[in-house]
């Protein structure tokens, strides 16, 4: 009897063990002591939910988004025939030039619609450039370019076969790589937020 009274009994396994070991020899439960007080939990704790974390999501500058397609381009580029200040966005300005290549393509008139639109042209290049955060001035520099390399194209057919072949493929790579630098300028999406050329454009980039 004794010996049954120095012996603790496991909650887990139901092993006895004796009264001065901690753990429980068999699975390594720790053992109670008859005077070792049992720690209750709080009851506070368990009915204090956890507090939920919200998230507040402030809206954007510009939450109104609208999506611009090949009419509101149009009208955009006839709202702002001679505005080349503010900024204007990349899908602006691809559907005016869609329109500008499909208007090109009318039999007759093509050439002269396309001189009625080489202004706002111009403007809304400018308004893109701005959107990017460069001034409208860099087109008329590209413009320049273009000009010269067409002009030096002309003695390229004049020059013997030889060295006329390798100065057109000089030429076509250096016409190459500006058309590809001036892409990828007009395909870049717009600074976010106000730039120094005017605030962030509402329209879909």
């Amino acid at each position: 009897m004794d010996t049954e009274k120095s012996k603790t009994t496991c909650d887990i396994c139901g092993a006895s063990n004796d009264k001065s070991a901690l753990f429980c020899g068999i699975c390594g439960n720790k053992l109670k002591s008859k005077d070792e007080p049992i720690n209750e939990v709080n009851p506070s704790l368990q009915e204090d939910p956890i507090d939920e974390v919200q998230l507040d999501f402030e809206d954007e500058p510009n939450s109104e988004i609208k999506i611009i397609g090949l009419g509101s381009a149009i009208r955009l580029g006839f709202t702002n025939y001679f505005n080349f200040n503010g900024r204007s966005s990349r899908a602006e300005y691809w559907w005016w030039i869609l329109f500008y290549i499909l208007t090109s393509m009318v039999p007759l008139i093509g050439p002269f619609i396309n001189l009625i639109l080489i202004i706002p042209t111009i403007s809304l290049t400018a308004r893109r450039l701005h959107d990017i955060g460069k001034t409208g001035w860099w087109q008329l520099i590209i413009i320049f370019i273009y000009i010269l390399l067409f002009i030096l194209l002309f003695p390229f057919f004049i020059a013997a076969a030889i060295i006329g072949i390798v100065a057109f493929i000089i030429w076509f790579i250096l016409f190459l790589t500006i058309t590809i630098w001036w892409i990828r300028w007009m395909a870049t999406r717009g600074n976010f937020g106000p730039n120094k050329f005017g605030p962030d454009s509402n329209y879909y980039y």
